[in-house]
């Protein structure tokens, strides 16, 4: 990628990672609150409503944004059409879950999820009056209003879901500040842009030629992300089901922002650069390593930590989530490297291959599951999860290595200082840090946490700073990432010393 594309990228998953960093932190603050008057009962019951309308949603969504983004010159027909199919999934969406809560209370035993799943319905409805203009946004990589788009209603959906959950002490807490979120998204779409749509199919064939095999893969994705709930749900009830989800989101978390973050600013410009095979081989390998150098010390510190994390934001009642936590972490971070690669294919063109390497990550959970949770309970749905997701990642590298020649040393290579960076954290974090196996007040918790959190940052930055160093300093990902703090803090410097801003080079 040119200098002057590294740069916007750079400050598109900068703005973008912002908005989720203060949403995810909001979100554990959230978390800690609501756990302590809240059980996790009525947090598996929101999630097995939860997962009823994601299912049924998916089916409803197309990706017409990401279709939008890819059109080489969308008009004002496309956006109207795109609007109207969507509103039009967002109704059939909200009348198929009204019409499938009784149908799941009865098959997971449980009269009470009849009326939040009716409820959730409304989630997909709202989603369809979406401004659907705010595509425009990505695509001209204005992402300081996607960061707005996003910020503004979740901090309303937490502080509604704090006060809700003091209040009212139920699953009904959760499921109003859903809501409130959707509802949120939608408003700061219009207030961000000025389109308002009109009805019309006068494009509906065209957006759905791609949008199609989007939607399939949504599903299939979707599917596979929920899959255990129903699965646990009906095998082990509905506590277990939130120890579960619980841990895998404290887990995933990290990694899931951030990669989001990465694959929204990138996949404008996998688009765009989707005729220039060399441009967009060194595209995909930029993301694969800073995916690497961002998850794997986030996926090794987790699991060093996951006794205090438990315990400072979630308290005692929560104990089953860490070996949970523990066995997840590094089947988080395949998925995060293998959602950055079926980005690269949808936007490179390629949807069916995407679609089919997320089918066959679904198949393989699934049988995972069905074997080891009846058998192993909570312990074999964490394995079902991290063994599925490294068993797909090498299929991966394979169809790249098809498509744009990527070669096994050309993603190693860029790679190898982060493992052995993880290596010298982990090392220190368990060997003087961490103490496994005893139990932590909420005082020594936090104690242990602000104490291993820096401790291990700042060894994994040191060794791989030594390493690329002793390397020669060569082009890679953390070169651009030296720059780009240069370049932050030599403009920071200009804007408060009131001076004009240098041009760039």
């Amino acid at each position: 990628m040119a200098a002057d594309s590294d740069g916007v990228v750079a400050r598109g998953v900068a703005w973008i990672l912002l908005a989720r960093v203060i949403d995810r932190m909001g979100g554990i603050v959230s978390l800690a609150i609501t756990a302590r008057y809240l059980t996790p009962s009525d947090f598996g019951l929101f999630q097995m409503a939860l997962s009823v309308m994601v299912l049924v949603e998916i089916l409803a969504l197309f990706g017409f944004d990401w279709s939008l983004v890819r059109h080489p010159n969308p008009t004002r027909e496309h956006f109207d059409t795109a609007f109207t199919l969507q509103l039009i999934a967002g109704i059939v969406g909200f009348v198929l879950i009204a019409a499938l809560a009784y149908p799941f209370a009865v098959a997971f035993r449980n009269p009470d999820l009849v009326l939040p799943i009716i409820v959730m319905g409304l989630l997909p409805l709202v989603a369809g009056c979406n401004n659907l203009a705010t595509a425009l946004l990505r695509r001209e990589m204005r992402f300081e209003a996607d960061f707005w788009r996003m910020f503004v209603p979740r901090v309303v959906n937490i502080t509604a879901c704090i006060a809700l959950a003091v209040w009212w002490q139920n699953y009904w807490a959760l499921i109003a500040a859903a809501l409130i979120l959707r509802i949120g998204f939608t408003v700061m779409g219009y207030v961000l842009h000025s389109y308002r749509p009109r009805l019309t199919l006068a494009k509906w064939h065209e957006l759905m030629s791609f949008s199609v095999w989007v939607q399939i893969s949504n599903f299939i994705e979707g599917l596979r992300l929920r899959i255990g709930d129903f699965v646990i749900g009906r095998a082990l009830g509905m506590h277990h089901l939130a120890i579960y989800n619980v841990s895998n989101e404290l887990t995933s978390m990290p990694l899931t922002e951030f990669v989001s973050a990465v694959n929204s600013a990138v996949f404008p410009k996998y688009a765009k650069i989707q005729d220039d095979a060399y441009e967009l081989k060194k595209a995909l390998i930029d993301t694969l390593c800073l995916t690497v150098l961002v998850g794997l010390p986030a996926a090794v510190g987790l699991s060093c930590v996951a006794p205090a994390l438990v315990h400072a934001w979630l308290g005692p009642k929560w104990d089953e989530a860490v070996p949970i936590i523990q066995i997840v972490a590094f089947g988080a971070l395949a998925n995060a490297i293998g959602s950055n690669n079926c980005y690269f294919l949808m936007a490179s063109g390629r949807p069916r291959l995407q679609t089919a390497l997320t089918a066959l990550l679904l198949a393989v959970l699934l049988v995972l599951l069905l074997i080891l949770v009846p058998s192993h309970g909570l312990i074999g749905a964490a394995y079902a999860f991290k063994v599925s997701a490294l068993l797909v990642l090498p299929l991966h590298f394979v169809l790249l290595h098809r498509v744009v020649g990527l070669k096994p040393m050309e993603a190693i290579g860029g790679t190898w200082r982060s493992f052995a960076g993880a290596f010298a954290m982990s090392a220190v974090l368990t060997g003087y840090l961490v103490t496994e196996g005893v139990p932590l007040s909420f005082g020594s918790a936090i104690v242990e946490l602000a104490i291993a959190i820096p401790c291990g940052a700042a060894v994994y930055c040191l060794v791989v700073g030594l390493l690329w160093l002793a390397s020669g300093r060569p082009k890679s990902i953390e070169r651009l990432l030296v720059r780009a703090v240069i370049d932050v803090l030599s403009r920071t410097l200009y804007r408060f010393s009131g001076s004009r801003l240098p041009p760039r080079a």
